[in-house]
């Protein structure tokens, strides 16, 4: 089981942004167990097509944040996609629901998987507030988030690569420790410069304990004094939150001016968040000792690893996957894939003529 989220010696808090916001969000307690508490999260929503396909958070009466790359295409049609607040469980009763359709979404202009990769949704109406329902506050562009900061992550996503989340899908959490982004870059350097200052990595060095297909979009928190931030929108893992890889979330902090200009009345609370631990990032550098290896891998092994991982994305086309070599993986409308010359790209192309090779 998981524990509490204690944090200690927390410095003052600055507050930014709509008086009514700040006054009202994140002021939550989280349960001690994976299966989130009732009303433990009040700011998680889930998105719905025909059936969950992403989370997101509530962060004023009629907006939500989420990933973009979860409604990439459905800019034109928001009207299909429906917001579910105040849900505990994707079967049966929830007597604390209440829903919304989407009229407008807006992606990050500047958004290429996985770089900006944020997106705000408008509700059809405001929501008014309960306890199990309010707006998470946001990280300001001050803040400062360091290794070993403790976080959490929740959603509706699988519990494993090839685990769905079982019946009555209740709302799950899970502890993410923040890793510091050039410790986070060292991790995936296999898959070049891919992390960068619109991202921050959570996780543990042991891996098994992340965002899953089904959570992207979802918050990553964390606490300061009696307030929950939220410092990352999921946005991509590897192999479902693979030892030595932390997971990448968007960095909300870096996306204050930007969502202030979408969201211009009744704005977002934003509040700095300043970390009381040391930035041990500044004695990082990505030596071999803290590269992560792989076992040599056939050809053939290569191409039904390739193939299996295609078809699993294709199917559930929830969670951006980063495959490592030679393996390929895949996000938003197209698969990235990510192959090296043991695998038969030829194959991979057959399989998803719409993916571009790098």
């Amino acid at each position: 089981s998981l524990n509490v989220l204690v944090v200690l010696h927390m410095p003052l808090i600055t507050l930014q942004g709509s008086l009514a916001s700040m006054l009202i969000c994140s002021v939550t307690t989280p349960g001690p167990n994976r299966r989130a508490r009732l009303g433990s999260w009040p700011w998680q929503v889930s998105l719905h097509l025909s059936s969950h396909f992403c989370g997101g958070s509530l962060v004023n009466d009629q907006w939500v944040l989420t990933a973009a790359h979860c409604v990439g295409g459905l800019a034109g049609i928001p009207s299909l996609v429906t917001v579910y607040l105040g849900r505990q469980s994707q079967e049966g009763s929830n007597p604390n629901e209440v829903v919304r359709k989407v009229v407008q979404i807006t992606s990050h202009p500047n958004y290429s998987f996985p770089n900006n990769d944020i997106a705000l949704l408008k509700m059809s109406e405001p929501v008014n507030f309960t306890s199990y329902i309010s707006p998470v506050c946001l990280g300001a562009s001050s803040s400062s988030f360091y290794s070993g900061d403790p976080s959490w992550v929740t959603g509706w996503g699988n519990i494993g690569f090839n685990d769905p989340l079982p019946s009555p899908g209740n709302l799950l959490e899970v502890e993410a420790d923040i890793v510091g982004n050039g410790q986070c870059s060292c991790d995936y350097s296999e898959l070049g410069d891919l992390i960068n200052d619109n991202m921050i990595c959570a996780g543990f060095r042991e891996g098994g304990k992340g965002p899953c297909f089904g959570d992207s979009g979802g918050p990553l928190v964390t606490k300061q004094g009696d307030r929950w931030i939220q410092a990352g929108i999921v946005s991509f893992t590897v192999d479902c939150a693979k030892s030595y890889f932390p997971s990448g979330y968007a960095r909300v902090s870096q996306y204050e001016s930007w969502i202030n200009s979408v969201i211009n009345t009744n704005q977002p609370g934003f509040i700095t968040f300043t970390s009381n631990r040391t930035n041990s990032d500044l004695n990082v550098s990505c030596t071999t000792s803290n590269l992560t290896t792989h076992p040599p891998t056939t050809t053939t092994e290569a191409q039904r690893e390739c193939l299996d991982l295609i078809d699993f994305v294709i199917k559930q086309k929830n969670l951006p996957l980063l495959g490592l070599p030679p393996y390929c993986g895949g996000g938003d409308a197209k698969m990235y894939q990510f192959c090296d010359n043991r695998t038969n790209k030829n194959v991979c192309l057959q399989k998803s003529p719409f993916c571009s090779l790098s």
